[in-house]
């Protein structure tokens, strides 16, 4: 995996606080847990397989979990997972997250690259973490709660 770096080619300081605060080996399941690649909610590995298995038409590839009916997509001609895998209340809550989100960015009231820092400042967690495919439960209920406030 890629170091993600901020302005100027440096990591970010939150990613420098972040990585001081998790032992090394915790940082090498959560970025497999970010790729899909493990379930978060067994430990277990993902298979990666067509969506048909859950959809009954295929939409592409998926990474999924059986056993936790947990499973997230992939970018369109990739491997790369679109978040981490989801059981049913986490699917519906990243999709009210984006629902209460992509409204910020999308009616210019920020720029998408602007509307990323200020949630990642609204988080305070590092900007490289602030994806909604991410987040679990109680971040997509904390994003659903901040944008609404920002959108009144």
């Amino acid at each position: 995996m890629k170091k993600k770096k901020g302005k100027g080619g440096r990591p970010t300081k939150r990613m420098k606080e972040f990585k001081a605060q998790n032992k090394p080996a915790f940082i090498q399941i959560l970025t497999q847990i970010f790729a899909g690649k493990i379930c978060p909610y067994c430990n277990q590995s993902t298979e990666y397989i067509d969506s048909s298995y859950v959809y009954g038409k295929s939409y592409g590839m998926i990474y999924i979990c059986k056993k936790c009916d947990a499973y997230c997509g992939v970018h369109k001609g990739t491997d790369k997972a679109l978040g981490r895998v989801a059981n049913a209340e986490l699917r519906e809550l990243k999709k009210l997250a984006h629902a209460t989100f992509d409204p910020i960015w999308q009616s210019n009231m920020k720029s998408r690259h602007e509307a990323y820092w200020w949630l990642s400042n609204q988080l305070n967690i590092p900007k490289e973490y602030t994806h909604i495919g991410f987040f679990g439960v109680e971040t997509c209920k904390k994003v659903i709660k901040i944008c609404k406030f920002e959108l009144q």
